[in-house]
């Protein structure tokens, strides 16, 4: 385990000094202190106050029982950020899949940074340069800092003076140099960095992928320094004046409240943000564990909530289909804010009630519905709406929510229920469809005839 010396110092100096900027951010923010050693800037984060997570990695098992000891600090023993790429999928805190779905707001790094031919002691060997562990840091770094985050990072002199800022510049980052310390045969600097953004130059210079085109826009797929950006061009043959504009300065509002994909870049010709991957909701709802899918339900009505109290109507919620993914980590991502505007009276909550109301699923034999009456959900919307801004409207979204409860969202075997139907009908008597949904109380009418001619 690396033990403290000035480099330490300096770093921990830097830290603290931006921490302090962050007291009037409007959220607590992400922290990751890479070679956590000692822990002193998760041990200064955590009594900041001004950071919802904390997370330590180091390959030294003592040092990762060092920063468990801390009490609040989320510690893990990891080569860098190998631990993440294995468990992406895994059973990992809330917080980390968000921070690891979002980017951390901060990762701060003192790397070994000797030179040497090979890297035979961890922490201070950093190979041929002394930049070896550097470069690769700062690649694989970029999957895990947002566009608005930043980076802390020490080396010195026995690297050159200018070898270090031509990697970050290499690597599509953004520097500037914090501050500096004068040793007796080297010295410190500590910079620091931020993602390059692109703009539209290098769009329009870039290879693109088309993915989509929508009523207001077109969608490609860019390559960014290894990173997948999905870019979003106003559509020529759209009527509506200024629809990317829109998008962009409500990803701006709703990133703040960890809603919608992260924003990277934006302007009036163009919108980018962090390409998506994931699962539709559909084809999650039709695959999903009924844990799983409670859950997840729950989780997009907390972000239309969340939305209402912003005043920020979306309009595309009693339609979700194709604007919710869920993705890898298990989290709902909302996407498609061009026609986001702001409200006195928002219809989030209202509309995707509305959706999972007018909406049946079908998973082979099972049909996924609320099981509550329409009549007893709408009288609860109507509570919701009345209570709007009101400090009931809390109570009266947490009724909402228990509709999700175990019993509230079912899966029963539909082909069954269709054939004690069908059998009860006279001989000699025609029944639509039609009929036989409306006695199984669903509007179904297709999957009934689907059932019947198979």
């Amino acid at each position: 385990m690396y033990e403290p010396a000035e480099d330490s110092y300096l770093l921990l100096e830097g830290f603290e000094k931006l921490a302090s900027s962050y007291k009037n951010k409007r959220r607590r923010l992400t922290l990751l202190e890479m070679g956590c050693g000692q822990s002193l800037i998760a041990s200064s984060a955590l009594k900041s106050g001004n950071f919802s997570l904390v997370v330590g990695v180091d390959i030294d098992r003592e040092a990762v029982d060092r920063c468990r000891g801390l009490g609040g600090a989320v510690c893990f023993r990891s080569d860098m950020f190998s631990y993440f790429e294995s468990h992406k999928e895994g059973k990992l805190p809330l917080g980390l899949r968000r921070a690891l779905q979002r980017g951390f707001d901060l990762i701060t790094f003192n790397p070994p940074y000797l030179p040497s031919k090979g890297i035979k002691h961890r922490d201070v060997d950093g190979g041929i340069n002394g930049l070896e562990v550097v470069k690769r840091f700062l690649r694989q770094a970029r999957k895990y800092i947002s566009y608005d985050g930043e980076i802390l990072i020490i080396t010195s002199s026995l690297n050159g003076r200018r070898r270090p800022e031509r990697l970050f510049n290499d690597q599509g980052y953004s520097f500037s140099l914090v501050s500096s310390k004068k040793l007796f045969f080297e010295s410190l600097f500590l910079y620091r960095l931020r993602k390059k953004r692109p703009d539209i130059s290098l769009i329009n210079s870039a290879d693109k992928h088309l993915i989509g085109r929508g009523r207001h826009g077109v969608v490609f797929k860019i390559d960014f320094y290894g990173e997948e950006i999905a870019v979003k061009l106003a559509n020529d043959k759209s009527m509506a004046d200024g629809a990317i504009k829109r998008e962009c300065g409500a990803l701006r509002i709703v990133n703040g409240r960890d809603i919608g994909p992260a924003l990277v870049s934006c302007s009036s010709e163009f919108v980018a943000y962090m390409f998506v991957r994931g699962t539709l909701l559909p084809d999650f709802i039709m695959n999903a564990s009924p844990l799983l899918l409670r859950k997840t339900l729950k989780r997009i009505l907390w972000q239309c909530y969340t939305l209402d109290r912003m005043h920020l109507s979306k309009e595309e919620f009693h339609h979700p289909l194709k604007h919710v993914f869920i993705s890898p980590e298990g989290l709902p991502l909302i996407i498609d804010f061009e026609r986001a505007h702001s409200s006195e009276k928002p219809k989030n909550v209202t509309q995707f009630f509305q959706f999972l109301m007018g909406h049946v699923f079908y998973r082979e034999d099972d049909v996924i519905q609320l099981k509550h009456s329409p009549n007893h959900i709408k009288r609860l919307l109507v509570e919701y709406k009345k209570s709007a801004g009101r400090r009931g409207s809390y109570r009266a979204f947490i009724s909402l929510l228990s509709l999700l409860d175990e019993q509230g969202v079912h899966a029963d075997n539909f082909r069954q229920r269709v054939f004690r139907v069908v059998s009860g009908v006279p001989m000699g008597r025609v029944s639509t469809y039609k009929e036989v949904a409306r006695a199984l109380s669903t509007k179904a009418f297709r999957a009934v005839g689907g059932i019947k001619h198979k």
